[in-house]
């Protein structure tokens, strides 16, 4: 194969047989080092598998991070609803006694207002005591329009 080489090489004129040495020469030096290049600059299948597997972990315990820190939002949002409700009840059970208050109130103030009406003007002397009272209606409609707007809410 060499000898067949010479006789090819022994044609050609000094400039191409420089030129064929330098194309010569640069390839020996490719095949030689690009590998060792190449091999430095890419992974090799296991340092592959160790990151997939690496990361493959991180996803998991992001996962579990994940559902960690979601059911403790729902169980915190489901513990806010149930106080907010809870402080609904309760307020609707103050405005309630506060009504059921007025309108015992407005009863009884009808009731005294009733029972002193003087029916003998003749006399100037009131031995009774007089107690002032006032009309809660207006009172007692505003509250229940706000357990209204409540319940409605």
């Amino acid at each position: 194969m060499f000898k067949y080489v010479s006789e090819i090489i022994s044609q050609f004129s000094r400039s191409q047989k420089i030129l064929a040495l330098l194309i010569l020469c640069f390839s020996i030096i490719l095949v030689t080092i690009l590998p060792s290049f190449i091999s430095t600059i890419t992974l090799d299948r296991s340092e592959l598998e160790n990151k997939i597997s690496e990361r493959d972990l991180k996803i998991r315990q992001l996962s579990y991070n994940f559902n960690s820190l979601d059911s403790t939002v729902r169980v915190n949002q489901k513990k806010c609803t149930d106080d907010a409700f809870k402080r609904e009840i309760e307020f609707k059970k103050m405005l309630q006694e506060i009504q059921d208050d007025l309108i015992l109130s407005n009863l009884r103030s009808q009731k005294i207002r009733n029972a002193y009406i003087i029916k003998d003007t003749s006399s100037f002397i009131i031995n009774e005591t007089f107690i002032p009272t006032m009309d809660l209606s207006p009172l007692i409609k505003k509250v229940g329009k706000m357990k209204n707007q409540i319940k409605d809410k």
